[in-house]
């Protein structure tokens, strides 16, 4: 499967777009649609960071959105062995933008689903589960999972 364009909507309205190199919340250097950069914070690594000194266009940030996204398309697709909707397939791949492939790989909300199950509130819950940044609860991490659980289980 591929990410829908409303699925690529879902992932850049959740990470923002920021054309000039910032710090995460986790305090990695990141710049346009979450796209890391280095794991460190701004001016620790010129190296890396030189292509994106002078910033990036509108145009460009979209594109790193596309090619990031293509990693998180291929993990979904790689771990999970039933079939989906394209609501739930677009709600796993923003996840994983999220938590990393290692970390959607080794969820248990994997493991739910490959299992066969999808009941909402289990769903839900599981989704839930990933909401912390830097080892705290995360304000926007927790409605972004509650959004991703409603797009999973279609209401949203």
């Amino acid at each position: 499967m591929q990410l829908s364009e409303k699925g690529l909507r879902l992932i850049a309205a959740f990470e923002g777009c920021k054309l000039r190199m910032y710090n995460d919340p986790v305090g990695y250097c990141t710049i346009g649609y979450g796209h890391l950069i280095h794991k460190g914070k701004v001016g620790t690594a010129p190296k890396a960071e030189a292509p994106y000194a002078a910033g990036l266009t509108q145009e460009q940030a979209i594109e790193l959105l596309r090619k990031d996204a293509a990693v998180q398309e291929a993990a979904v697709n790689s771990c999970i062995r039933v079939p989906l909707k394209q609501n739930q397939f677009d709600a796993l791949v923003s996840l994983c933008f999220n938590i990393g492939t290692g970390g959607l790989k080794a969820s248990s909300l994997i493991r739910y689903i490959n299992s066969g199950g999808n009941n909402p509130n289990e769903i839900t819950k599981l989704f839930g589960l990933w909401n912390r940044a830097g080892g705290a609860v995360h304000p926007g991490l927790v409605g972004r999972r509650k959004t991703e659980a409603l797009v999973y289980n279609g209401v949203g």
